[in-house]
């Protein structure tokens, strides 16, 4: 049977992992079908799943939007929608011309402030400081877990994003 942990697992993770291209517009509209199948399941088989569903939306849409606007600040919905395959391309090479100089996989921001974010990497465990832009630190939240890439600058130890290919909420870390 379906439990309100799956629900979130599609709403969160499976949503935004599958949808390359997604736009706000995109998932209002998601949010808007999720709903009315939690609805139509209910009343075609006696279960009870559109308030969990709604609550679920309801606490997470806002995080999920700001998610969606970081990417779209990274790589704007143009060339995710059209031009995918020249952003892996372009991702490839990076990484080759970078090698030693670049990390990739997955980063949890675990502190924003005025110019710089903070991100530990998933898989070594090790905090970076990323720099970033004031556009950036309006979207950006403590917990977002992006995946990309990120460099070394030549100043000051901090590094830069330089590929991202998702950003999910908090509440997608544990299904990543």
């Amino acid at each position: 049977s379906i439990t309100k942990d799956h629900w979130l697992q599609c709403i969160v993770y499976h949503y935004l992992e599958t949808n390359g291209d997604v736009s706000i517009n995109q998932a209002k509209s998601f949010f808007s079908t999720a709903k009315a199948l939690a609805k139509w399941i209910d009343a075609r088989y006696g279960t009870n799943h559109a308030p969990t569903v709604r609550s679920i939306i309801q606490e997470v849409e806002e995080e999920i939007y700001d998610a969606i606007r970081l990417l779209d600040l990274y790589v704007p919905y143009a060339a995710r929608k059209y031009h995918d395959w020249l952003q892996e391309i372009g991702r490839v090479a990076i990484e080759n011309a970078l090698e030693d100089r670049q990390v990739s996989g997955l980063f949890q921001i675990t502190a924003v402030s005025a110019a710089t974010m903070r991100c530990q990497h998933a898989e070594s465990g090790k905090q970076y400081t990323i720099s970033i832009t004031p556009f950036v630190r309006s979207y950006a939240k403590a917990g977002m877990i992006i995946r990309g890439n990120i460099a070394e600058t030549t100043s000051n130890g901090r590094w830069r994003l330089i590929h991202v290919s998702r950003v999910f909420p908090k509440e997608a870390g544990q299904y990543i």
